[in-house]
């Protein structure tokens, strides 16, 4: 079946349909409801099915069985979930419209007695709107903190980029940031599935030109949090923000999405999508270009948009689990991604998604996570050659193939082939950015590394590794002090591996030695390998002296003599 609105109407003289969805998604997202997956998945219910016109015949048996998960032999007079659920439910709906909800235009009820949910304007005092238009403020005491901590966060990576040559610019009436969709399904085990459909229409919107596209990294900080549109588009510098939910119950789906005006809160665009499984890529096609058109008119590409490498569900399914475990950043991660991506290219040869997804997987496992280096490097090529072969234009397989080449074989004239032509094909990608903005630095073109870690850091502010690249290339200028106080931001931020190996090895070069192993010392570092060469670094320092004479502030000297062989550039780890 192909996916289509659902186009229910509410209540006569209520709100519209995709208003009541509006405000069910902020009812969802708040942090009253927080972790409660059952109560989401019963209230979603509830509003779908009266929106839909079959709110009287929603019975305690039929709740029991749809949301609950109860057998066709449940007999509510002796099991009383339903009853018990909908006490807290109203519970609920009262305590969130008392605090977070007291300034919300739509009030959504469960009356007693009755499992048909209501929907009705509310009467807010004007001031009390006009107060909050004036000065959204984060609910409760626990996310004013985390909001001023995302708000900082931003403030540090801009101060990064003004460190160097200014700000960069951009219209925030052409930029978006999608937040992770909810998963509504009362599984968490679907939770790889509404973060894949996230992550694909972020990729699909990024290829568009004209319009800037927060990334992945950003985006999913604001994953679970009760949040404020308003705050989250001045923390990202973004005029639109697109925020939805997903229900998966056997191959059926449920997504509805909302674009979000966050200069007033005002829905710019809303829908919700009843189809299949096998309708996924028409659905996220048809949001990207409905976002597309929203905020570019007539600009606005139609189709072409979400790219399908599969017609195999189930290789999707796979590859979407891959996904999920590579963005955990850890080595037993990335050894989960690698199994699912196998299985999903044994179900479909022809997936070159999936190779080029395999690709980045062993770079780090052969690279930075330093597992059989040799074998991973070499499986890193082959399915990057593979990826490239099964399609040309696949931004990720030449991104691949660039970062073996300057990884591990060191060919400079493949890399830059290879990332050049990543850029032509996505130049929306803040990873194709960062990627080139670390090789950049690598071979001593600084100002180049420059633009493209900028570029990055707008795509995606909270980008802990193009802010750690930022502090390398303050190295590489000769600029130490400088870079000591980027690395400084990075770690207050996150405790983010390189940026405090970076730090390490700074120390040791300035000749601050006890500082570098004291820090050393207190490290968790990823592998016991990495602590032995910082060590081993540390006591060359000490030996020889090597204050303010590191291997990095050489680079800028003695890239030609790189450049006219096939060798590591200097310092390179």
């Amino acid at each position: 079946m192909s996916s289509q609105a659902a186009e229910g109407t509410a209540p006569k003289g209520g709100p519209t349909a995709d208003e009541v969805r509006g405000q069910l998604t902020k009812i969802t997202s708040s942090k009253v409801f927080g972790d409660s997956a059952r109560l989401k998945r019963f209230l979603a219910y509830l509003v779908d099915e009266t929106l839909a016109g079959r709110g009287p015949q929603l019975k305690e048996y039929k709740v029991g069985v749809d949301v609950f998960d109860r057998p066709e032999s449940f007999d509510p007079r002796t099991d009383s979930v339903v009853r018990a659920q909908g006490t807290r439910l109203r519970s609920k709906l009262a305590e969130y419209y008392s605090a977070e909800g007291a300034s919300d235009p739509i009030a959504i009820e469960l009356p007693r007695g009755s499992y048909t949910a209501s929907f009705q304007w509310k009467i807010v005092p004007e001031e009390a709107v006009q107060e909050q238009a004036r000065s959204p403020k984060p609910r409760g005491p626990k996310l004013a903190v985390a909001a001023a901590i995302l708000i900082g966060v931003i403030a540090a990576a801009g101060a990064a980029v003004l460190i160097l040559r200014g700000p960069a610019h951009s219209s925030p009436g052409t930029s978006v940031a999608v937040l992770p969709f909810i998963n509504m399904s009362g599984d968490k085990e679907n939770e790889y599935f509404s973060d894949g459909l996230t992550e694909e229409i972020i990729d699909a919107l990024a290829k568009v030109k004209g319009l800037r596209v927060v990334a992945r990294t950003s985006a999913f900080q604001f994953k679970s949090r009760a949040q404020d549109i308003r705050q989250i588009g001045k923390a990202l510098s973004v005029g639109t923000v697109l925020e939805g939910s997903v229900r998966k119950t056997g191959n059926r789906l449920r997504i509805t999405a909302q674009l979000n005006d966050v200069s007033n809160g005002y829905h710019l665009w809303s829908n919700t999508f009843d189809a299949s499984d096998q309708d996924i890529f028409r659905v996220q096609s048809e949001i990207a270009g409905a976002i597309c058109r929203a905020l570019l008119s007539t600009q606005a590409p139609s189709t072409g948009l979400v790219r399908q490498g599969t017609s195999n569900l189930q290789a999707y399914n796979l590859y979407l689990q891959g996904l999920y475990s590579w963005n955990q950043w850890t080595r037993e991660a990335n050894l989960r991604a690698v199994d699912y991506l196998h299985q999903a290219i044994d179900l479909d040869p022809n997936y070159a998604q999936a190779y080029a997804l395999l690709a980045d997987a062993y770079n780090v496992l052969g690279g930075p996570q330093r597992l059989n280096r040799a074998e991973n490097m070499a499986k890193a090529l082959a399915s990057a050659q593979k990826a490239q072969q099964l399609d040309p234009d696949l931004g990720a397989a030449h991104l691949a193939l660039g970062m073996y080449h300057a990884i591990y074989n060191w060919d400079w004239e493949q890399a830059d082939r290879h990332l050049g032509r990543a850029l032509e094909l996505e130049a929306g990608s803040a990873g194709i950015h960062d990627g080139v903005g670390w090789y950049r630095t690598t071979v001593g073109q600084f100002g180049e590394a420059e633009v493209h870690l900028k570029r990055a850091i707008e795509l995606d502010p909270l980008s802990f590794s193009a802010m750690t690249e930022l502090g390398s290339l303050l190295v590489c200028e000769n600029r130490p002090e400088d870079a000591l106080q980027q690395f400084d931001r990075v770690i207050a931020l996150n405790p983010f591996a390189n940026a405090q190996v970076n730090k390490v090895r700074l120390l040791a070069d300035l000749g601050r030695v006890q500082e570098a192993q004291a820090m050393v010392d207190r490290l968790a570092l990823p592998d016991r390998a990495r602590r032995i060469l910082l060590n081993a670094h540390i006591r060359a320092a000490a030996e020889i002296g090597l204050v303010r004479s590191s291997l990095w502030m050489k680079r800028k000297r003695t890239i030609p003599a790189v450049k006219r062989g096939r060798h590591p550039p200097p310092g390179f780890t």
